[in-house]
């Protein structure tokens, strides 16, 4: 892994992931996520939604290298960033589905958007890497 790319490759996806769920999701979910939520803080502790954020950001930059196969950066980022949104939404929204009373619908919209964001923020990262990995 080229050591010097990783931390531009983490700002890249954690600046792109902290804007998209600080300005896009409340637009795209105007009143708040979907219903899966039975006993929500009164005032959520913004610090973690900031943590989880960086850990996502951090672990696509470390794992893209991994799996890189030496098509296009961005495109192979864009993919890798979509796998990882279905691998993270796609349980959780089952799981969820299972223990909650909630629209299988609005639990596929939620992986919806992590596959889109991710995908995204996978792109990205990707980009910052540039040429400079060598296919496994």
């Amino acid at each position: 892994m080229k050591l010097a790319r990783f931390p531009l490759a983490a700002l890249a996806a954690m600046a792109f992931l902290l804007v998209v769920n600080v300005v896009v999701y409340p637009i795209v979910f105007p009143n708040g996520p979907p219903e899966v939520y039975r006993y929500e803080r009164t005032d959520p502790i913004a610090l973690y939604h900031v943590l989880a954020l960086l850990v996502t950001s951090i672990l696509l930059a470390y794992i893209f290298p991994i799996g890189y196969r030496g098509r296009t950066p961005w495109a192979e980022g864009l993919r890798f960033g979509m796998l990882m949104g279905v691998l993270v939404g796609l349980p959780w929204s089952l799981n969820a589905y299972a223990i909650t009373e909630t629209q299988f619908s609005s639990l596929l919209t939620a992986v919806l958007w992590l596959v889109i964001t991710y995908g995204v923020a996978g792109g990205l990262v990707g980009a910052a890497y540039g040429g400079s990995l060598k296919a496994r």
